[in-house]
């Protein structure tokens, strides 16, 4: 005969002991307890899935996986994302050879505004004024000309609104500079 609990016991304990003297109980509530476990584990799914249906279909595109300075080749990984989340320029592969605009954070969707060829990325970055300028875009090229017909082209890596910074050749750097202080320079667009 089983001896009775003392009536201080903790409510937790009377339990306890009561489920090991009842096997039956016992079982019964572990399988109480697992179905309510796998019914809360089908609800989240059913939650998760529903939330990810609500975005729409998913684009396998490139984010930057570790932090990339200017100049350097950005480590990549392929990422399924929700199209209604992504940018319409995302690229799915690398161009070859490309190397980062700008500074790029871990998570960033790669565009080809963040990037640039590596002779940009070597030579001469030079602001010039956006007034008169038609409108360009980071990664877009620039074509800038100098009034003693110095013509120079390269990469936009950076845009305000007052200036426009292009990645110049080395070899036409200082020209593009001197017709720039004088005043004597047009800049305009390459390609579309």
């Amino acid at each position: 005969m089983p001896l009775p609990l003392p009536s201080t016991a903790h409510p937790v304990a009377r339990i306890r002991l009561a489920l090991a003297r009842r096997r039956r109980l016992y079982w019964w509530a572990v399988g109480v307890a697992a179905a309510v476990v796998g019914l809360v584990v089908e609800r989240a799914t059913h939650d998760l899935t529903a939330a990810r249906d609500a975005w729409g279909r998913s684009r396998t595109v490139l984010v930057v996986s570790s932090p990339t300075a200017a100049g350097d080749t950005p480590r990549v990984e392929a990422r399924s994302l929700p199209v209604a989340a992504l940018p319409e320029s995302a690229l799915v592969e690398l161009p070859v050879g490309a190397v980062a605009a700008h500074h790029l954070d871990p998570g960033v969707v790669i565009t080809p505004s963040d990037l640039v060829e590596p002779t940009a990325a070597e030579g001469v970055r030079l602001a010039v004024p956006a007034r008169g300028a038609p409108v360009l875009l980071v990664g877009q090229r620039a074509l800038l000309l100098a009034a003693d017909g110095t013509r120079c082209d390269g990469p936009v890596v950076g845009t305000s609104d007052e200036w426009i910074d292009v990645a110049v050749p080395s070899r036409c750097a200082a020209a593009v500079a001197l017709a720039l202080l004088a005043g004597d320079l047009v800049v305009g667009a390459l390609g579309s």
